[in-house]
């Protein structure tokens, strides 16, 4: 009996310590190191600060596209020359500056309903045509309703008639010469744009012209 007495408060210390560190040592390893979700297949990938700055660039307009949407504004530029004939007379060197192109006026007003022609062409052949691209549809469009607006100062020659030297007479030469400049340089602008491969915008014209092609996106 006195065998067994010694014995065991020797034995009980020892085992009670390592439960107790066995105790101890759970709540730790539970604590600091959590259990890790199950997934599947492999992770995806962190994307990097580059390419997300690569992803938002805007990709270049090729070449073709830059071409046909250049193309398109001469449309509205060789049918609006001739609300320069006032300012030819009056400056002669003005007419002069426009020498290289009377070839191609000349051969583009040979063609037999070339206005009608290139309304078709423009609107029917691209604009609602969806293998062309979205910067060439827009273009082709903007040129189209450019070349209807220089044609309503037509409707005011008309109304107010061109002969004589009245008051009507001088609404209509300054009209004219005012919608000669403006076509002129919208055309600079607008050509230029292209083949750089920049969208040029139009105050009021432009925003129509994207409404515009969000309808025929839609219905056609």
């Amino acid at each position: 009996m006195d065998t067994i007495t010694r014995v065991h408060p020797r034995a009980h210390p020892a085992t009670a310590t390592a439960t107790c560190a066995r105790l101890s040592l759970r709540p730790l390893h539970t604590t600091f190191s959590p259990a890790r979700p199950l997934t599947l297949g492999r992770p995806s990938p962190t994307p990097s600060p580059t390419t997300g700055r690569l992803a938002s660039q805007p990709t270049t307009v090729p070449a073709t596209d830059r071409l046909i949407s250049a193309v398109a504004y001469f449309l509205p530029f060789l049918n609006g020359l001739s609300f320069g004939y006032d300012l030819f007379s009056t400056i002669p060197a003005l007419e002069s500056a426009f020498d290289p192109i009377v070839p191609l006026l000349g051969f583009y007003r040979s063609v037999p309903y070339h206005t009608i022609i290139g309304f078709f062409v423009l609107y029917v052949g691209i604009a609602r045509d969806r293998r062309f691209t979205r910067y060439v549809r827009f273009n082709s469009l903007q040129a189209l309703f450019l070349d209807v607006v220089a044609g309503v100062p037509c409707l005011v020659q008309l109304l107010l008639g061109q002969g004589g030297e009245g008051f009507a007479s001088h609404v209509v030469r300054a009209i004219s010469s005012v919608i000669f400049v403006v076509v002129v340089v919208g055309f600079v602008y607008n050509f230029v744009g292209c083949v750089l491969g920049r969208r040029p915008g139009v105050p009021l014209v432009s925003d129509v012209v994207d409404r515009q092609i969000s309808l025929i996106d839609r219905f056609f």
